[in-house]
């Protein structure tokens, strides 16, 4: 439950008052940030005409454009031990529905997780299994 503190003005939990203001406007602002991703990730790919989102992502990576998308991209680890660059589940489920695709799959994701600038340059540089 949501509470608000007259004397500091801030909303505070229940369990522990603790400050929630922040947190939320971090929501707001990542999800803002999620939407604007995947828009600009489908626009991209109708720009080039491309109609896979594995083909997509091999796009971004050998263009160097994976910086245009931090909070959608991630780093994948394939069954077949394979490593690529690519987007979220959730960022993949939209952009599929909204470009109307989906990539039939030869092997199954078993981790996601963030990825850095600096990693993202060292799969890069690696020759591409896909």
């Amino acid at each position: 439950m949501l509470n608000y503190n007259n004397e500091t003005g801030n909303e505070l939990w229940d369990n522990g008052y603790v400050d929630c203001k922040s947190s939320y406007v971090e929501y707001v602002e990542s999800e803002s940030s999620f939407n604007t991703e995947v828009y600009d990730y489908v626009q991209l790919m109708k720009q080039n005409d491309i109609k896979t989102i594995v083909n997509m992502n091999k796009y971004l990576t050998s263009n160097n454009l994976w910086n245009r998308f931090p909070t959608i991209r991630s780093r994948n680890t394939y069954a077949n031990g394979f490593i690529a660059i690519g987007v979220k589940k959730h960022a993949y489920s939209a952009i599929a529905k909204l470009y109307k695709t989906q990539d039939i799959a030869t092997t199954h994701l078993i981790e996601q997780s963030g990825i850095s600038n600096n990693e993202i340059k060292k799969l890069q540089n690696r020759p591409t299994l896909l």
